[in-house]
């Protein structure tokens, strides 16, 4: 016999099914947009049960008012990990809480609530033992975007679950509010990390091109547990580790991927270093324009001496595109810093070059042809000889297609 309290549930590696029981108001725009819309609300807590028995007892086989639609909701095995975290039960149990009123000021912080109830057999009778069902709050629940408005890669979609809280940090000159979401305890390192996003992200806009991706953005901070770092580029709520909450450099990187990396997506994952190498190479230059070129310049400090330990670790070629689509990027050599960095430095010796105003010039019309879809860093490379006359071909041999550390360095 199972266990009085254990988790049932439909599930794979990654998700486990809930059950959900709406009016045909809410379940009509559910199925027809695959996402949760009007009218149904993130201001109020929602309930999740893994039991379809349980759930069809509680509605009555769908006859009870409200609650004529079953729904199967597939979520993220970490969101539903995370929720039962946060939890705290209905009732008050001494050998959990310890005494009432801890369970009290427990249960009313809490953002996620747990409550065990008999699981039910086909004909409705009560079973031996319970099933579960999760309260998630508003605070818990909303830190998705409702809708992407641009053309989306399918990489961007994610949900961080957590107790959280947003600190607006303003709105652009474009007209896009910028916030960061922050976990307890983050408000300090949050702050110190993103007191340049605002300006970073007006940049890269003013700059570069119109933010295709709705009309608020920001970090959110994602705890993907010890040693973790780095982020996800999940626009237009980008995920930042943890850890590196207080990284300017880790946001602004994320942020840079609106332009490079999902509004211009790569064709090939041979092209990485178009994604990744531009991310970088903006980055530093979203640190000229919020914080000066002192502060830029101790930016390509620190990258030198992670360009010597990237190649040291294992060197490899940052664009090796004479195939397409033909590596898997999980397992091969090119799923290192080497994209970044390498990418990053030839962006900057080509700027050395052409100079800052004819690179950017080019990164713009290069971002409004291809925003929305998909191409190759070669085109990148024609586009700089077609509209500078200066041909990168031996700049991008000695950066991208070569191995080793160039002798000269920018």
């Amino acid at each position: 016999m199972p266990g009085a309290r254990e988790v049932r549930a439909d599930h794979d590696r990654a998700t486990i099914v809930m059950y959900q029981a709406y009016p045909d108001a809410i379940a009509d725009v559910a199925v027809k947009q695959q996402r949760f819309g009007p009218p149904f609300s993130l201001g109020r807590m929602t309930w999740i049960k893994p039991s379809f028995l349980w759930l069809m007892h509680r509605s009555n086989w769908g006859r009870k008012s409200g609650q004529e639609r079953t729904l199967a909701v597939r979520i993220r095995r970490e969101a539903w990990h995370e929720a039962l975290r946060l939890a705290v039960l209905t009732a008050f149990e001494p050998r959990v809480h310890g005494t009432p009123e801890k369970w009290r000021q427990a249960f009313e912080a809490a953002p996620v609530h747990v409550q065990w109830d008999p699981e039910r057999s086909l004909r409705g009778a009560g079973l031996p033992y319970d099933s579960i069902q999760i309260g998630v709050g508003r605070t818990v629940i909303s830190r998705y975007p409702e809708r992407i408005p641009g053309q989306a890669p399918a990489y961007m979609l994610a949900w961080a679950v957590g107790e959280y809280t947003e600190k607006a940090l303003g709105t652009t000159r474009a007209g896009t509010q910028v916030s960061v979401w922050h976990l307890p305890g983050e408000a300090e390192v949050a702050t110190t990390g993103t007191l340049h996003l605002k300006g970073a992200v007006d940049f890269f806009e003013q700059r570069y091109g119109t933010y295709t991706f709705g009309r608020k953005v920001g970090s959110v901070s994602a705890n993907w547990g010890p040693g973790a770092y780095g982020g996800m580029e999940h626009h237009p709520y980008w995920h930042v580790a943890s850890d590196a909450m207080d990284d300017k450099l880790v946001h602004q990187h994320e942020a840079a991927h609106g332009w490079y990396g999902n509004g211009v997506r790569i064709r090939c994952w041979e092209d990485f270093v178009l994604s990744e190498g531009t991310a970088e190479y903006l980055t530093a230059r979203s640190v000229r324009a919020t914080e000066g070129v002192e502060a830029e310049e101790a930016v390509w400090t620190q990258w030198r001496a992670a360009l010597a330990r990237a190649v040291s670790r294992g060197d490899t070629l940052a664009l090796p595109d004479s195939t397409c689509n033909e590596i898997d990027i999980i397992s091969h050599p090119l799923w290192s810093n080497i994209p970044y960095m390498k990418g990053a430095f030839f962006y900057r010796a080509l700027e050395k070059r052409i100079g800052a105003a004819a690179m950017d010039r080019v990164l713009a019309k290069f971002y409004r042809r291809h925003v929305g879809g998909t191409a190759r860093m070669q085109q990148l490379l024609d586009l700089v000889q077609a509209e500078t006359g200066y041909d990168p071909g031996p700049l991008a041999a000695v950066w991208l297609r070569g191995l080793g550390l160039p002798a000269e360095i920018p």
